[in-house]
């Protein structure tokens, strides 16, 4: 057999199977058949191949290195702009909530009233920058971003403490046989100090004069009209006598000098201010003593006289003070109700309506001659001068919306020590504070906006202080005011939590008194007790009132329509129905022993207020949606334009006036609320942009009822929806320019010149209330 072809030793075989069928599957050669075979170098071709395999190893490893420096990031991680998009869509930490409820002490509370009561801080005084510069420093130790002390140059009112205000009692032959206390007794040691400022009246013109002398009742409008149309009593040229409580006491002296009067005296009559009795009062019990004296200021407006609507800053132009004082003609004092009753004794004249007599033990009568031909000689010495006082503020800046600002006020001035009035909400204002800083410290909470601490000077004097600030700031408020909260007096008593507040703020109200154990019932909420003992006229929820003035909400609400709030603790105002404010209110018997044995013992109200307080800064400062609600406006505004028709429209419909285009506007409004809401419950909350946009429509609400003309006749009040009565400014009107022209008018000198001013505000109203709901609109674009 020949032997088959040699295969070189460096030569191996590599064996190729095929398919069966393949036409390459076999090879034949002559008889031999065998399998194909391909022939390589054993070394060369094994070496080639593996430095191949390891150069695309290579190749691959270089690859995924640089795909890995350079796209890894993308793939693993997202951008930053990416994370901070994310970031502004975060919602609030509910969290927060439970650590302020915590932190919040009533011991530091009670240290911060001590301290503010340890001496009287009347607005313009030394004092007045001491304590000022303490609030800063306190919210500096609270850890907040920045603070500072704001000094505004603005009239002051004070008495001649070298020839104090007086009343005396006159023979016919003019010697004197009474003088009214000049100052109030010191009745507890706390409340023998020095610097006490006399018992006046801020911005009554100074003066002397004697006469006979009218029992006025409260000094509302409607006394006069009954001492002149039923009574028959002329007051022109007579001294007015008062009782102090049902209206502002600047009101009284208002309707008084366009009566023909020319001097008023107030008191505090024991019906209000001694319930049981001229016996059983102060130390013994939270009653007024008879030589205790409300102060108070007659100013109606709000901030700097001299600057009305301009801030009181270096540079500014002010009025001449006989012009802007021009409508205060007559001289005014407070009195004590023992000094009152010298007075009431000596009346001679037909006795006065039986609901007009007070619970001294005497005959009311209306005068206006006294016994024995007497006559009563009023002597006022006051002065005004321009002081600096000072606006402290303090702010936590917001990570996310730092331009936003969440403002928390409480004035801090006082007439005396002013324990309850105002300096139970400073105290309250500091711990809040204090807490809010500690949740940011210890727990790394970032509040989405930024929170704002505003302690006001000059508040008592007529809302002086916090109108200047923003009327400096007006533009920035404006665009950036979140709302404001405030509290002036944390607690009057322990009856009920109460509260003022525009519509859109009611529902945010209830639930953060919800979140809170009330203080008078730990077993149940504060919302729960409020709504038991204060409910609404409907009882379905708790009663919340019109924001009207007395406070330093108003500059707020009427400059720049930032949407407010008050609320405090008071008394059973159902049982004690004359009671109009706590006994001690504005007199030297307002000290820290009157709040510590009488008032608020164990501090446990003034915390529940400061949680109130606390809570309802945190939902406006980390909400992602801001909590308003526009449908209850459109509700409210309802339900009091029902109350103007009910009351005046016959008359409006006999002069040929229809309600149907604010109906319309009404209608239009409340409508469209609903669809705004359906549209933010609805929104996919997945763009910031949208969120922002929703927010501003949210808080700009209130900007939208600003007329710049302002209301008829008060050019300050521009908000066309809530302003303060023009017959008593601590209460607040719902259309106050229509209330105002319609009242009264059946008795009105020119009536077609009213009627068609009513017209003419009707029209106004009609505009803006429409102008509201084309602002909401707008959002659903």
């Amino acid at each position: 057999m020949a032997e088959g072809p040699k295969i070189p030793a460096e030569v191996e075989p590599l064996l190729v199977e095929e398919d069966e069928g393949s036409e390459r599957a076999n090879v034949t050669s002559g008889s031999h058949t065998s399998s194909r075979v391909e022939l390589r170098p054993k070394n060369n071709a094994q070496s080639e191949r593996w430095l191949l395999l390891a150069l695309c190893a290579i190749i691959l490893l270089a690859v995924g290195l640089v795909f890995g420096i350079y796209f890894a990031p993308v793939v693993r991680s997202p951008p930053d702009s990416y994370l901070a998009w994310q970031k502004l869509l975060k919602g609030e930490d509910e969290w927060v909530s439970d650590k302020l409820m915590k932190y919040i002490k009533k011991e530091n509370i009670e240290r911060h009233l001590r301290y503010l009561t340890s001496r009287p801080h009347v607005a313009g005084t030394p004092i007045d920058k001491v304590n000022a510069e303490y609030v800063m420093n306190e919210l500096l130790k609270s850890g907040v971003d920045s603070a500072e002390v704001i000094p505004y140059d603005i009239l002051l009112s004070y008495p001649d403490l070298n020839n104090p205000n007086k009343v005396q009692i006159l023979e016919e032959d003019g010697t004197v046989i009474f003088t009214s206390h000049l100052y109030e007794t010191p009745v507890t040691p706390d409340e023998d100090v020095s610097d006490i400022i006399p018992p006046y009246n801020a911005f009554a013109p100074n003066g002397t004069v004697e006469g006979e002398v009218v029992f006025a009742n409260f000094g509302e409008v409607d006394d006069f009209l009954r001492l002149e149309r039923e009574l028959n009593i002329n007051v022109t040229d007579k001294i007015v006598l008062v009782k102090y409580g049902k209206i502002f006491r600047g009101s009284k002296v208002k309707f008084a000098q366009e009566a023909g009067a020319k001097g008023v005296i107030i008191y505090s009559d024991p019906e209000s201010v001694a319930l049981n009795g001229v016996d059983d009062v102060y130390p013994d019990s939270w009653w007024l003593p008879g030589t205790a004296v409300e102060r108070g200021t007659l100013w109606e407006l709000y901030g700097d006289p001299l600057t009305p609507a301009y801030p009181s800053i270096d540079g500014a132009y002010r009025e001449p003070e006989d012009t802007v004082l021009e409508h205060l003609k007559i001289p005014v004092q407070p009195i004590g109700y023992t000094d009152a009753a010298h007075i009431l004794s000596q009346l001679g004249g037909a006795e006065a309506p039986k609901d007009w007599w007070g619970t001294l033990n005497l005959t009311y009568r209306l005068g206006p001659t006294l016994n024995n031909n007497r006559r009563v000689r009023l002597e006022v010495g006051n002065r005004n001068q321009r002081n600096y006082t000072y606006t402290a503020v303090g702010t936590f800046k917001g990570s996310l919306e730092p331009d936003r600002y969440v403002i928390l006020g409480n004035h801090r001035d006082a007439w005396v020590l002013g324990a309850l009035d105002p300096s139970s909400g400073t105290a309250v204002m500091l711990e809040v504070a204090r807490a809010i800083g500690q949740v940011i410290r210890e727990d790394e909470w970032q509040p989405r906006r930024s929170i704002m601490f505003c302690s006001w000077a000059a508040e008592e004097m007529g809302t002086l202080g916090s109108p200047e600030w923003v009327e400096e700031h007006i533009k920035t408020l404006a665009d950036n005011g979140v709302v404001y909260l405030n509290v002036d007096i944390a607690v009057e008593g322990g009856f009920s939590f109460i509260a003022k507040a525009t519509p859109n703020l009611h529902q945010v109200l209830y639930n953060a008194t919800k979140k809170i154990k009330d203080a008078s019932c730990p077993d149940k909420s504060v919302y729960e007790i409020w709504l038991e003992r204060n409910p609404s006229e409907d009882k379905k929820q708790p009663k919340v009132d019109n924001i009207g003035s007395g406070s330093d909400f108003i500059a707020f609400m009427s400059a720049a329509g930032i949407s407010s709030m008050d609320f405090r603790y008071k008394y059973n105002r159902t049982s004690m129905p004359s009671l109009i404010q706590y006994p001690a209110y504005h007199s030297l018997h307002d000290s820290f022993s009157y709040v510590k044995k009488f008032v608020d013992p164990d501090f446990l109200y003034q915390q529940t207020i400061a949680r109130v307080w606390a809570e309802l800064a945190r939902v406006f400062a980390d909400s992602l949606i801001l909590p308003y609600d526009c449908i209850e406006y459109g509700y409210q505004m309802k339900a009091n334009m029902a109350k103007i028709k009910l009351r005046y429209g016959a008359e409006i419909s006999e002069r040929g006036l229809t309600f149907d285009f604010i109906d319309k506007s009404l209608d239009e409004f409340v409508i469209t609320s609903q669809q705004f809401h359906e549209y933010i419950n609805t929104m996919e909350q997945n763009d910031p942009l949208a969120i922002r946009k929703v927010n501003d429509h949210l808080m700009y609400l209130d900007r939208a009822f600003l007329d710049p003309a302002g209301l008829p006749g008060r050019p300050l009040y521009k908000h066309v929806v809530y302003a303060p009565s023009s017959r008593d400014i601590y209460s607040g009107d719902a259309f106050p320019g229509l209330v105002d022209a319609l009242f009264d008018i059946e008795n009105s000198k020119h009536p077609d010149n009213q009627w068609k001013e009513v017209e003419k505000h009707m029209s106004v109203l009609a505009y803006f209330i429409h102008g509201a709901a084309l602002k909401l609109k707008a959002a659903l674009q």
